[in-house]
């Protein structure tokens, strides 16, 4: 049993980790009770919605609960109409009624407050004025307050102020803990939260400026580690240069618990307090790193270009920059912007190889793949290769291994890319990095599409987009969504496959991320094609060509698309031509990432509908001798089958064998 005392003050890594725990424990005896304000709607909607929680909204203590606990408090005696009187103005509030009680015990009962908060204040009114600075002192760090603090704001003697914590704890306004934080000093918690808001609500601004510094200072000497606490009490003491540097602690531990929100609203904590431009660029960085995650890739890059011109170049926090950059500019397929971070990069990864320049260079080598430069991209990788030693980084090793699955996709090697991607996911997993690892779940996924294990794929793809989405990942969630919607679409579940395909479509177009849009666009189209609707699946196979004009590598299995679409629809001359550039792109480039056999089926479909049998076999024999090339390479038999048995691959083999029946009939 897990017990979330006042769970609206928590952190959101902490509460998505019990998330997380709830998911992966499923069908264990573990159960979480969380105790919070209402507030906590705003703060974490739908608390753990997902895992089957339950909601208890308590209600107020009923009429008669109240009047017995009154009758119990004040004794038999007390007349009916102070019972009534009570009752009525606590509104089943325990803690008001309790206070209530009390003030009718003390003899105030013709005085009664009309709200609690009122009600609080009034009790520190009464009480003498050493008691009310201890009280106001405690306020000033928050519910929980220690001895030794408040004796450094007040200034007080210690015995004098042992007595005032005795007599406060007589009085049920604050209560001793017996495990303090700081060990050598006693702690203190306010028995309820109105009441530190009520001492904390008579203290001047000045006071208050000159509390917090002082709690500031004293934290910090008894060792407090955690950097939002102090640099918030710098920051209301007006010492913003020293608040400054904690500000920045806090906006990288947050990047670190994934709270990205979190990490943005301290990076401008920290700017608002004034940093250097060093300071300054690594905020930046933090930023987009943030903004990557946050599916924001405009401001992502935006903000890594920042840091690049901030801080020095050739430094770790310059590659860690030009890595973001890069990410960004995979994204929307921006070659130029590739090119020049590669060449960038080629100079330092020629002379000395880090792992924060290793990672710029990953990514820059995945950006020009997906873009179609692979001689650069070869370039980068092949001086990489030092990096992969089983004693490095494991994070480095993870991207250079994901980017050489993705640049065995172009070579033709599929089984290359399904054990690269089988690599990463791995290294991810045993690091414990959740996020890169449903995104490496995802790329695993799309290999096993790849190599025609449809169901294996469909199914760790769900579980992916379920991570993504419970992270809270909108980028990973659109990325996933495409490739899944393709794997439904495959299964035949072609009405299950399209609202993916189309969120991930729309994602990728709000964001200006070019692939995903691209991508989604042309599977949507093929899903189309499939349930007869050649005019829509035309449609949005333009949209396609439209979007990936920056990735030639996808633009021939379009076409293909497009013309398969044409086709359908009687416009024989039009797919003819389509087709026709789509196998003349594909021949030009050597190799593209993916959908190679359906280009060759869509020539072949649109030369035999025009009569053309001697184009047809040739384009088929040649598709198909490049088949088996990639068929040879997978040493299980069964993965052998599924492969070939591919639709795109099934329908090339049926193509060739037709086409050889012709040839027998014809002579």
């Amino acid at each position: 049993v897990l017990v979330l005392e006042d769970a609206h003050w928590s952190d959101p890594p902490s509460i998505t980790y019990v998330d997380y725990a709830l998911r992966a424990l499923r069908g264990s005896p573990f159960f979480v009770l969380a105790l919070a304000r209402p507030e906590i709607d705003e703060t974490f909607p739908n608390l753990f919605g997902d895992r089957g929680a339950t909601s208890i909204r308590l209600a107020g203590l009923s009429r008669r609960a109240s009047e017995q606990l009154v009758r119990t408090a004040l004794g038999s005696e007390v007349s009916s109409l102070v019972v009534a009187r009570v009752v009525e103005r606590a509104a089943g509030n325990a803690f008001y009624l309790e206070e209530l009680v009390r003030a009718v015990a003390e003899g105030k009962g013709d005085e009664l407050p009309d709200t609690v908060l009122a009600m609080a204040q009034g009790r520190l009114d009464s009480l003498p004025g050493d008691l009310r600075r201890v009280l106001r002192a405690g306020s000033v760090f928050g519910a929980v307050f220690w001895r030794a603090a408040a004796a450094e704001l007040l200034g007080q003697p210690s015995e004098s102020l042992d007595q005032s914590l005795r007599t406060l704890t007589d009085e049920e306004l604050i209560e001793p803990r017996d495990e303090p934080r700081f060990s050598g000093s006693r702690e203190y918690v306010f028995r309820h939260a109105l009441v530190r808001e009520a001492a904390y609500a008579t203290l001047t601004e000045e006071d208050r400026a000159v509390g917090h510094g002082l709690a500031a200072d004293w934290l910090e000497r008894a060792g407090d580690r955690d950097p939002v606490v102090l640099a918030e009490h710098f920051d209301r003491g007006g010492l913003r240069a020293r608040a400054a540097p904690h500000y920045a602690r806090a906006a990288q531990a947050a990047l670190l618990a994934k709270d990205f929100r979190g990490a943005l609203a301290r990076v401008a904590s920290a700017e608002a307090c004034g940093v250097d431009s060093a300071e300054l660029g690594k905020l930046k960085i933090i930023c987009a790193e943030s903004f990557r995650w946050l599916a924001d890739s405009g401001r992502a890059i935006n903000a890594a270009t920042a840091a690049m011109a901030l801080v020095e170049p050739g430094s770790e926090d310059y590659f860690r920059a030009a890595a973001e950059v890069a990410f960004g500019v995979a994204r929307r397929g921006d070659l130029g912007d590739a090119l020049q971070i590669g060449e960038t990069l080629l100079p330092y990864l020629r002379a000395k190889l880090t792992p924060a320049l290793a990672i710029a260079c990953a990514r820059t080598t995945a950006a020009l793949v997906r873009s179609g430069n692979l001689p650069l991209a070869d370039e980068l990788l092949s001086l990489l290769g030092p990096a992969e030693s089983p004693e490095n980084d494991p994070i480095v090793r993870a991207e250079i291994s994901r980017v050489r699955a993705q640049r065995a996709l172009p070579a033709g090697d599929i089984v290359a890319h399904l054990r690269y991607s089988e690599t990463t996911l791995a290294i991810y997993d045993e690091v414990g990095d959740i996020r890169s690892s449903c995104v490496a779940r995802a790329n695993l996924g799309y290999a096993k599409i790849e190599l025609g294990l449809i169901d294996e794929a469909a199914a760790l793809l769900h579980t992916a987009l379920e991570d993504a989405m419970r992270l809270e990942l909108p980028y990973v969630v659109a990325a996933i969504q495409h490739n899944y919607g393709y794997a439904l679409v495959l299964l035949g579940r072609i009405d299950e496959g399209i609202p993916h395909l189309q969120q991930a479509m729309d994602f990728g177009g709000t964001q200006v991320d070019h692939q995903i849009s691209g991508a989604s666009q042309m599977y949507l189209a093929l899903a189309h094609l499939q349930k007869g609707d050649a005019v829509e699946a035309e449609r949005i196979a333009r949209l396609a060509m439209e979007s990936l004009v920056t990735m030639p590598p996808l633009l021939p299995q379009v076409s293909a698309v497009l013309a398969q679409a044409l086709l359908a629809q009687g416009r024989l001359e039009d797919a003819v031509t389509m087709a026709a550039r789509g196998l003349e792109e594909l021949r030009r480039l050597g190799s593209v990432e993916e959908g190679e056999t359906r280009i060759y089926v869509a020539a072949v479909l649109c030369m035999r509908a025009a009569g053309d049998l001697h184009g047809a076999r040739a384009a088929i024999a040649e598709g198909v001798q490049r088949l088996q090339i990639r068929a040879s390479g997978i040493f299980d038999e069964v993965v052998r089958e599924k492969f070939l048995a591919y639709p795109d691959n099934a329908e090339a083999l049926q193509l060739a064998r037709e086409l050889a029946d012709d040839l027998v009939k014809n002579a």
